[in-house]
């Protein structure tokens, strides 16, 4: 109703490694599955032509060789979270807010093991030197995603629309695909007791 032309499912935490945390270890699947069909139901009830998007966060737990999530489960997990989610119908899948290249060629391997017809958006956050948590440049991103299975590349939360513009002006010197941006309004400040967002509306 405000006018957004997409829309993401609820499933960023979706995963076998996030839902155990809340007592849920045996349906990631239909828990993606449920969640791309009340964004669907969401769609049909407000009656506007919106794409949704089926949304694939981290694992939560890092993957091997930086953690220890072995390789193989760590593309398990992913391909349940694709499989309910295309089972839910969603028109594209969106991975978001990756810190590791690796972590992030097994999502793109898993979801594309599923389906090779969907949109697959890929976006990485970054720190306030331009990096991901475990050291990759936008440089990197490219190099590692361009013409691999990957039909967007991009950035979402990190430190603020200024920094992410800088981001995705990088991005565009190394590659003509399409991109796509999500910044946060800033960082949150612990102001009074609360957490604000200082950018202002008009900054945003």
């Amino acid at each position: 109703r405000a006018g957004a032309e997409l829309i993401e499912t609820n499933t960023f935490g979706a995963n076998r490694f996030r839902l155990a945390s809340h007592g849920v270890t045996d349906a990631p699947r239909a828990v993606n599955r449920a969640g791309a069909q009340v964004a669907r139901n969401a769609r049909e009830e407000v009656g506007e032509s919106v794409f949704v998007a089926g949304a694939v966060g981290p694992l939560g737990k890092p993957v091997s060789p930086l953690g220890t999530v072995p390789r193989e489960e760590a593309f398990a997990a992913y391909r349940e979270q694709a499989e309910g989610l295309v089972e839910g119908g969603v028109d594209l899948i969106l991975i978001e807010t990756q810190t590791d290249l690796g972590e992030a060629g097994i999502a793109v391997a898993a979801i594309r093991s599923v389906t090779t017809d969907l949109p697959l958006i890929l976006e990485m956050t970054f720190t306030e030197d331009g990096r991901t948590l475990y050291g990759a440049y936008p440089e990197d991103v490219v190099r590692a995603f361009a013409g691999n299975g990957v039909d967007a590349l991009g950035a979402n939360c990190s430190v603020g629309p200024q920094k992410l513009l800088e981001i995705v002006e990088r991005f565009r010197r190394k590659t003509d695909m399409p991109l796509a941006v999500m910044p946060n309004a800033g960082l949150p400040q612990f102001v009074n007791g609360r957490f604000l967002y200082l950018s202002s509306p008009e900054y945003f």
